[in-house]
């Protein structure tokens, strides 16, 4: 088993990198810069980033052992799948990183929490999807853009607050989850789409063509079937 203190000091001399060795003394590997952590090995169970990397390649921590992550501030990009099928239970996105990348933590079955900086304009496709206990999330309001699966089979995610401007589809999150948007409304990209949407089961409040087919409709929205739609205020 190859575990980590989380709680140790933060110098990097922590790690015990040898010279000229891309590996720390958990078995990590890192670039030769030591500003990208490349890949860790299949048995680590818990583990501290060193402060200072960049980057988190692809798949670098796609291992089931993975029950608890830190990354530090200093992490401005993540790849693609970084953390997928792996059994934390809960991750701090760094407040450097711009966009959660494709399958981020996708089948991460054991995760309940995400905290989500502001700063955060796009989360990719997949990004959650599976995660079947995840249960809390916020959606911060520089989100402008949610994917297609992001919070697909969240099972235990029975509501989420959408903010203005964000565009997302309808199979970004699970056909169970209450959408809720800011100040009821709900912008479609044409005339009819809009009225493929009006039913009674929706509870339309009325619409304005002038205003690029704004939709105005209750607080919580159990369903809809458009491709593509904007939360606005």
């Amino acid at each position: 088993m190859t575990t980590q203190n989380t709680s140790a000091a933060r110098d990097i001399s922590e790690w015990g990198f040898k010279p000229g060795s891309s590996f720390d003394k958990y078995g990590v590997k890192y670039s030769r810069n030591r500003k990208a952590v490349i890949r860790a090995p299949r048995e680590i169970t818990h583990y501290e980033i060193a402060p200072g990397t960049e980057k988190i390649a692809r798949y670098a921590f796609a291992v089931q052992s993975l029950v608890e992550i830190s990354i530090p501030e200093s992490v401005t990009e993540i790849e693609e799948g970084a953390f997928e099928d792996t059994g934390i239970t809960q991750i701090k996105i760094p407040p450097k990183l711009t966009k959660i990348p494709a399958s981020f933590c996708n089948n991460c079955f054991s995760l309940t929490d995400v905290y989500i900086p502001h700063g955060i304009t796009e989360i990719g496709a997949n990004a959650f999807q599976s995660c079947t206990s995840l249960c809390n999330v916020v959606i911060p309001a520089s989100v402008q853009t949610i994917k297609k699966w992001a919070f697909y089979y969240c099972d235990a995610l029975s509501a989420v607050d959408i903010p203005k401007g964000c565009r997302f589809s309808k199979c970004s999150f699970d056909e169970d989850c209450k959408i809720m948007s800011p100040k009821e409304g709900f912008r479609f990209r044409s005339r009819l789409a809009m009225e493929r949407y009006a039913s009674d089961d929706v509870g339309v409040i009325g619409w304005n063509p002038k205003d690029d087919f704004l939709f105005r409709v209750r607080h919580v929205l159990d369903s809809f079937t458009d491709k593509e739609v904007t939360a606005v205020g």
